[in-house]
């Protein structure tokens, strides 16, 4: 059970995949503030390419 939800993770896999996850957190890289002011302040541009990384993993899950 994933804590908190009510929902085991088998049941999280009927619904939505690995990748849409993945998606959905690489977003955050670029579209939250707070995620990418931490990640820009290491180096410009730094968000962006985490972003795309994830998405080119993502196209590689089955």
């Amino acid at each position: 059970m994933i804590k908190g939800t009510g929902i085991t993770k088998g049941n999280n896999c009927l619904f939505f995949s690995k990748s849409f996850f993945n998606l959905g957190l690489g977003s955050l890289y670029v579209t939250d503030e707070r995620f990418k002011a931490y990640y820009e302040k290491f180096r410009p541009g730094l968000a962006h390419f985490v972003n795309e990384s994830i998405k080119v993993f993502c196209k590689h899950l089955k």
